[in-house]
């Protein structure tokens, strides 16, 4: 279900189109998972949508996609889509590092993706409890350069704790000034 609102941005599906699959689609119904309206299905929260959206998504990144190839044309990087992003980001990071690293350099990189899609990757990294060193200096590696310095520094660096000690340790804290 999640699969094809996601593929047609549209929140109803006709529930014909899950036939073979009415147990569970009864089952999730009960829950609350879902609604049913006549004959149209829809998730009873977006939330429960974009959760397994992002399932979904990971499981592609992990077989191979780009977060590029995910977020598509830059006409499709809307503002209510970019939650859902923030989320892939985050999941991406607390489950595979260095592919997280990875995706984030195509993204920044990338003309084709809108800034604040590209802002997002610094809130994903700001959100991580425990930064490894390398996340930190891949951090740190942008925020010296004039584009993302004074973003980073509010986003990631203001009131967080961890990357405040790894700029400590490296005696690095005059990044933190204007």
């Amino acid at each position: 279900i999640s699969q094809k609102m996601g593929e047609t941005t549209v929140f109803f599906l006709p529930r014909i189109s899950f036939v073979g699959q009415k147990a569970i689609i009864d089952a999730l119904v009960s829950e609350g998972m879902l609604i049913e309206s006549d004959t149209k299905l829809a998730f009873s929260h977006q939330t429960f949508l974009d959760y397994f959206i992002v399932a979904d998504q990971l499981e592609q990144l992990t077989y191979g996609k780009t977060l590029l190839d995910l977020l598509g044309a830059a006409d499709n990087q809307t503002p209510n889509l970019r939650y859902r992003f923030l989320v892939l980001l985050q999941e991406l990071c607390d489950m595979d590092e260095s592919l997280f690293l990875q995706q984030c350099k195509l993204v920044l990189e990338s003309d084709e993706v809108r800034f604040y899609y590209k802002c997002a990757v610094f809130e994903a990294v700001a959100q991580c409890i425990t930064p490894s060193d390398t996340l930190c200096d891949f951090v740190f590696k942008y925020s010296q350069t004039p584009m993302w310095h004074e973003y980073i520094r509010q986003v990631v660096y203001y009131g967080n704790q961890p990357h405040i000690s790894y700029l400590s340790t490296k005696g690095s804290l005059d990044c933190l000034s204007p």
